[in-house]
């Protein structure tokens, strides 16, 4: 990741896309969908050039970077939860796609319960898994007890929150999801290591560098949402190509630096031919490879809803 004075500006990316990722998903599943019209859905937007993208590192990362992979971790990667396999992600961007699949399952079983659009019933399961990392942290600390401490819940937490202010989005009252969102964010500095017992990797290079990637994050969002930057052309494109931005820029990069010697007078060029080179390559993604999965997915959704409407209405001789 990218650190500028302490600052984590790869984990303010992964927090924005987060509460983004939550504020959009949800509404995925509007009323007369079924769990499996979002389930065809999800899989053909995420994970046609999730494969494609899997295949870019692990060429990038044995051409350029000299690794090498068993066929095994290369097979569990295209499930997008390696982990569950006892794989590592082949990037380690991609640690945060199994969030993203829990958050699904979990919009899922909320939307089957008939609670999904519901503020309350979102913030508290923003609390719920930000308590399974908080208090955890607390208790080991001031009992010296070794209570399990599950630092993925946390980070699923800004999902819920992101979720929580879509539903006050219309009525722009959000009157409990942005105070949540500021209260969530003020966690974030036990979370990251300013108690002894949190010192993991999930804050390696300093708590308030995080703290202030994760309040930037929420910020940003915010403010997104005050100016509706989603109306303007540039922020529509980057918001459409952001998931294959996140997924095609570490391929992107190893190549584009394998230009350049890597010295200290080349950095200014090498960041922006690297930005540059990535926004590029992701918007091509979307535009050939992410647009036309959407719209297969939707195909398959369409089918499998006139297939449910025949089978509730058959034709009669």
């Amino acid at each position: 990741m990218i650190f500028i004075d302490g600052i984590d500006f790869g984990r303010f990316g992964v927090v924005l896309f987060f509460l983004l990722s939550g504020f959009v998903i949800p509404y995925s599943l509007k009323p007369g969908t079924t769990i499996k019209q979002f389930a065809i859905r999800r899989f053909f937007r995420l994970y046609p050039i999730f494969w494609i993208a899997v295949a870019s590192a692990s060429t990038a990362n044995v051409v350029f970077l000299g690794k090498k992979y068993e066929a095994s971790q290369l097979i569990a990667n295209l499930t997008m939860a390696p982990q569950l396999l006892g794989q590592n992600p082949i990037s380690n961007v991609y640690w945060t796609l199994l969030i993203e699949l829990a958050f699904y399952v979990a919009c899922a079983i909320l939307f089957a319960w008939g609670t999904l659009g519901k503020t309350r019933v979102l913030i508290t399961a923003s609390a719920i898994t930000a308590g399974l990392t908080f208090f955890p942290i607390l208790i080991n600390e001031l009992t010296g007890s070794k209570v399990p401490v599950q630092f993925n819940s946390h980070h699923l937490s800004f999902l819920f929150a992101g979720a929580a202010i879509r539903t006050e989005y219309e009525s722009k009252s959000w009157r409990l999801s942005i105070p949540y969102l500021l209260i969530l964010t003020m966690t974030v500095p036990t979370v990251a290591g300013l108690l002894p017992a949190a010192k993991t990797p999930f804050s390696t290079f300093g708590t308030w560098g995080l703290f202030v990637a994760y309040a930037a994050a929420a910020f940003v969002f915010l403010l997104a949402l005050r100016h509706q930057f989603g109306s303007n052309r540039f922020f529509e494109v980057l918001g459409n190509s952001s998931y294959s931005l996140y997924l095609l820029h570490w391929p992107v990069f190893i190549v584009v630096f394998s230009f350049f010697e890597n010295s200290a007078s080349t950095i200014p060029f090498e960041v922006g031919a690297c930005l540059a080179a990535a926004f590029f390559v992701s918007w091509l993604a979307y535009k050939y490879i992410e647009l036309p999965s959407i719209e297969l997915g939707k195909k398959f959704s369409r089918s499998t809803q006139r297939d449910r409407q025949s089978l509730q209405n058959p034709v009669r001789p």
